[in-house]
């Protein structure tokens, strides 16, 4: 048996509700305006004459060689400086300050020499800027050593990210505010998106912008231009606040006027949602992990909603700004987990985290054992499984459950000679677990136990002679004189009918020619219905009842089909169920849509290599087993109870050798039984109903 593979990680499957930030606004003591900051925090600015730049509580002076005046307006996360600076004559150039050393970047015709300005670099090394020429004003994007330009009426581009994405200020309508797409090219088109009026400064790695429409800045929040925006407003502000630079952590920086006139630098951080991150366990409890902070401090975290998982939230004190570890673990780690968790700072801003565990693989358990049968299960009088099996002594063994759903016991002998055949195995009327088994020489053998769950004294016995493959028992509890009936095909290919009657056993034929073995079920009549292929590789029925004599029962009956192998049949609402495997080694079904009336076949498809086995499950679906490709364990299960639909073919993985047993617990969740390829006996059940 294949064990299985490791568990999936959790998944995250939404974060941050989506609301426009607030912020917390300090004043900085520049020798100048705020004009651009990067990731790192480095801002730059100038003053009347001279540029700067501003990291880490340090500034530095930005000034080119022989410069009148110099301007610095964008920085990457890279600490390239580009911006413009005046010569004596009075003419304007871009420059770019990096590593030590100014390179002077002049935009070639159409611009007028002597009025380049570069406005923002991003981390590709492109830089972007605006020049005048005969026509008008021109803009570009300067990219190792290669301009391209703009086409259409743009007097001013503000701002470019890592995707190439452009921000500014079109003239076509006059005033209107506009953004071009990535990858522009030289061919590109700026498009006026924005209201009448404004215009846009930079824009940041997350698609959000810098926008100033008729006197009231703000950033907008998403990529598309007009989405919710937060007003950016110094407190206390005598005229207008003037953001110019933000960075990808929604940091903005600025200038803002005071009660005397003096203007100002601002920086203005976002007040955000407390920080989720989701990790997921590998481990076999199957837990994953949301980790909260928050610098403002965590006043609340809450389990909103919950599926198959157990939350614990540690005891934290209102306002820490610790982190705040919640453990969500699997209750059933073959199924899957929701968790919705939701963390509220002492702002009053939250943030809801739900993440998923995924069910993990089907987990096969071995049960140990060496047998040369197939694995026959039955649920004892108090709900406990136990399982039987020819073991290579050729006698039965047997393994039980401690109670419903305890632990099981080790294999121990029933005893038996030259047993061969696959155990049949029923609970007769008193509560007792009766075993049937073929032996070598073609006689039929019981084993019954002598009280509830006691085999220590009871003894073999023979039923009949003249029959080969593996029995098919039933307990018929319509009849006050019988209870235990069992059919089992004959040597001469007929079906040999076998019924315990008043302390003895009565065996009759009942004639027909087949190539399988029987199946049989109780229909809601209480009639036993026998099915077996025919010679004719059709599947073949005959309705038993003990009350009526052999000459007036009613004849065999076909339903068609062709068929290889064993047929299954089950009883769902007391109407019948039919699977087997046809000739192509797809699955088929026939089912009783009302009583004795049949739908015909439908392929259900799969490529199978085992006879088929299929069971109800407690929500009254009828699920299929059989074992499939490399075969591995493949199930296929009813849309809802009675439905001709069926949902898709998926594997419970496993190396099996033989046929799939399905049995269900004393919680009626299924149980299925299979020989491994080391011959043991390997065992997996149902989380849920349809789930492993």
């Amino acid at each position: 048996m294949v064990k299985s593979a490791a568990l999936p990680l959790a998944v995250l499957l939404a974060t941050l509700r989506a609301t426009p930030y607030d912020y917390t606004y300090s004043t900085i003591s520049l020798p100048g305006s705020a004009i651009a900051i990067n990731n790192r925090g480095d801002i730059v600015g100038y003053g009347p004459n001279l540029g700067f730049l501003y990291s880490s509580g340090n500034i530095t002076t930005i000034a080119a060689p022989n410069a009148s005046a110099t301007r610095p307006q964008g920085i990457n996360d890279a600490g390239d400086i580009v911006g413009s600076y005046t010569d004596s004559m009075g003419l304007q150039h871009g420059f770019e300050y990096s590593r030590g050393t100014y390179t002077t970047i002049d935009a070639p015709s159409p611009a007028t020499p002597g009025t380049t300005e570069l406005t923002a670099v991003n981390n590709r090394q492109q830089i972007a800027g605006n020049a005048t020429s005969s026509s008008g004003a021109v803009a570009f994007v300067y990219t190792a050593g290669v301009f391209s330009f703009v086409n259409g009426r743009v007097p001013h581009v503000a701002g470019l990210n890592d995707a190439g994405e452009l921000t500014g200020s079109a003239e076509a309508p006059p005033g209107v505010g506009g953004r071009l797409p990535p990858g522009f090219g030289s061919a590109g088109t700026f498009l006026a998106t924005g209201a009448a009026g404004s215009d846009y400064g930079p824009v940041n790695n997350k698609g959000r912008v810098i926008s100033n429409q008729r006197d009231i800045s703000h950033v907008v929040l998403d990529s598309a231009l007009g989405s919710a925006a937060a007003p950016i407003s110094f407190p206390g502000a005598q005229f207008n606040t003037a953001p110019t630079g933000l960075n990808d952590l929604g940091v903005v920086v600025g200038t803002y006027g005071d009660g005397s006139g003096q203007t100002l630098s601002f920086i203005a951080t976002p007040l955000l949602p407390p920080a989720c991150q989701v990790t997921g366990a590998l481990t076999p409890e199957r837990q994953l992990t949301f980790s909260f902070q928050d610098p403002s401090g965590l006043a609340a975290i809450v389990a909103r909603a919950t599926t198959n998982a157990s939350v614990n939230i540690p005891p934290f004190a209102s306002g820490t700004t610790s982190r705040v570890t919640v453990t969500a673990t699997a209750v059933d780690g073959r199924a899957s987990a929701l968790v919705d968790v939701t963390a509220t700072n002492e702002k009053g801003f939250s943030q809801t985290c739900v993440s998923r565990i995924d069910a993990g693989s089907p987990v096969w358990s071995g049960l140990g054992g060496i047998l040369v049968s197939n694995i026959t299960v039955a649920k004892n009088q108090d709900g406990a499984l136990e399982a039987f099996g020819i073991g290579t002594d050729n006698a039965l063994w047997h393994r039980a459950q401690a109670g419903p759903g305890g632990s099981w016991s080790t294999w121990s002998s029933l005893g038996g000679n030259d047993l061969i055949s696959d155990p049949a195995v029923v609970l007769d009327s008193n509560g007792d677990l009766a075993v049937f088994v073929i032996a070598a020489d073609g006689s039929l053998w019981t084993l019954e136990q002598s009280s509830p769950g006691d085999w220590s004294q009871t003894s073999w016995q023979a039923i009949a002679t003249g029959v080969q493959g593996r029995p098919a028992a039933v307990l018929d509890v319509t009849q006050q004189l019988s209870d235990l009936e069992v059919f089992a095909r004959g040597v001469n290919n007929d079906v040999i009918w076998m019924l315990h009657e008043a302390g003895t056993w009565r065996v009759s034929s009942l004639g027909g020619v087949i190539m399988s073995n029987p199946a049989v079920a109780l229909d809601i009549t209480g009639m036993m219905q026998v099915f077996a292929t025919g010679s004719d590789g059709a599947l073949w029925n005959i309705g038993v009842t003990p009350d009526l004599p052999l000459s007036f029962l009613p004849p065999w009956t076909t339903l068609g089909g062709l068929v290889k192998g064993d047929p299954a049949v089950i009883a769902r609402s007391g109407l019948l169920y039919a699977f087997v495997r046809g000739v192509d080694d797809a699955l088929w079904v026939n089912q009783e849509p009302s009583l004795w009336s049949w739908s015909g076949w439908n392929s259900l498809g799969g490529v199978l290599t085992s006879n088929p086995t299929a069971a109800v499950n407690s929500e009254g679906r009828v699920e299929a087993f059989v074992a499939g490709s490399h075969k591995g364990v493949w199930h296929k299960s009813q849309t809802a109870p009675g439905a001709e639909t069926w949902n898709d073919w998926t594997t419970l993985g496993g190396v099996i050798s033989g046929d799939v047993f399905a049995v269900a617990d004393a919680n009626s969740s299924l149980n299925l039984f299979v020989i491994g390829s080391d011959s043991g006996v390997w065992q997996i059940a149902q989380s849920v109903p349809g789930g492993w």
